[in-house]
């Protein structure tokens, strides 16, 4: 009966020890992985020519809480990381998160994301009407431009496909 009781007291044992390692495993990965974004982090602060107290200050958080992310101390929540996306809208946050690609991307893309954005909510023919009436003003406009470059390209590709499909019709 007594040995029983020891090879159970044992196993709890073994198995307690065991999920103590699991655990600091995967708090050392946590933390390895937070540091990282936290380097990452730091080296936008730098980027964007700020300290930690002033980027702080930028995306309305404590300066102490700011040091704590870029130790690996604190995560960076998707609030932060929205008022982070507010103040530096051509962050990459694949890079900042993951790793991945460069620091930031090209501001063509981040106006084509906001425009794409802004220009789904209203109608074709609304736009239409808009834009003649203000033509002038708005060939002005860099983001008026772009959207212009990317439609022009969107029909000139879906004509393209047309007229590919209608000859290999044609061809039949």
């Amino acid at each position: 009966m007594k040995n029983n009781f020891s090879n159970t007291f044992l196993v709890e044992l073994r198995i307690k020890y065991i999920n103590k390692v699991i655990l600091k495993q995967q708090k050392l990965f946590v933390f390895f992985s937070m540091s990282e974004i936290g380097k990452r982090f730091k080296e936008l602060i730098i980027a964007n020519n700020d300290s930690n107290k002033s980027f702080a200050t930028k995306i309305d958080v404590n300066a102490n809480y700011i040091s704590m992310m870029i130790t690996g101390r604190k995560p960076i929540s998707d609030s932060i990381l929205y008022s982070i996306k507010k103040e530096i809208p051509n962050l990459n946050e694949e890079w900042l998160i993951h790793g991945k690609g460069n620091m930031f991307i090209s501001t063509k893309d981040v106006v084509t994301n906001e425009v794409d954005n802004l220009f789904s909510k209203i109608s074709d023919d609304e736009f239409a009407l808009y834009f003649a009436k203000h033509k002038d003003r708005l060939l002005k406009n860099e983001i008026i431009k772009v959207i212009i470059d990317k439609t022009v390209s969107e029909l000139y590709i879906q004509k393209l496909k047309e007229d590919i499909q209608n000859l290999s019709n044609n061809s039949q």
